[in-house]
């Protein structure tokens, strides 16, 4: 998975995205905030077993989740990383690309 704001920046700017697609932007976005919050110990690590916990709770495909799962995936995993205890700029930043990505989710993706 490409983990870079070049990547970001590109998924935001489609028109549609698979379920999949916008997965991998939320994940990508919370990477790269954590690691702007000066964060650096395996980041992309402990976001992806975060990921892996939360789809696991709700019992969802990672590749083909509703935009609901993801939504709730994703407030799960933020909290188990403590985003609220981060910079409110960063968050807003986080938060805003988010609630973009969720808006981009081709309808006919195939999420179950």
């Amino acid at each position: 998975m490409s983990r870079t704001r070049q990547d970001l920046d590109a998924k935001l700017t489609k028109k549609w995205l698979s379920s999949n697609a916008v997965r991998e932007g939320l994940l990508t976005s919370l990477i790269l905030t954590l690691q702007d919050a000066g964060q650096t110990d395996d980041v992309e690590g402990r976001v992806d077993r975060a990921a892996q916990d939360a789809f696991k709770h709700f019992q969802a495909d990672e590749e083909y989740a509703s935009p609901v799962i993801l939504r709730d995936a994703l407030a799960r995993i933020e909290s188990r990383l403590g985003l609220d205890r981060l910079p409110s700029d960063l968050v807003n930043r986080h938060r805003d690309s988010c609630v973009t990505l969720l808006a981009k989710v081709d309808q006919q993706s195939g999420y179950r």
